[in-house]
């Protein structure tokens, strides 16, 4: 089902406005007057990245040496909450 939402051709239509004041303690001004914000970006770390990566491939490969009983216990109990 498609939403209003998804109509947008501007994927960042309904994202807050940020005030540049709320940088501007973070900002340093250069000799030739220019102006360099030191925005920290959200996006997670090349590393952390790399070892979520690593880690959900290293569970992947865990389930699935698993015996098929084995699995399916893993599954209800790990990923469908069951007990």
């Amino acid at each position: 089902m498609h939403t209003h939402i998804e109509s947008y051709t501007h994927p960042f239509a309904l994202t807050p406005v940020v005030s540049l004041t709320k940088w501007s303690s973070q900002s340093s001004v250069s000799e030739d007057e220019s102006i360099f914000l030191d925005i920290p970006d959200p996006a997670p770390e090349v590393d952390a990245a790399l070892d979520s990566v690593r880690l959900a491939n290293a569970i992947d490969n865990f389930v699935l040496a698993l015996s098929l009983r084995d699995q399916e216990i893993v599954e209800r109990v790990f990923w469908k909450d069951e007990s």
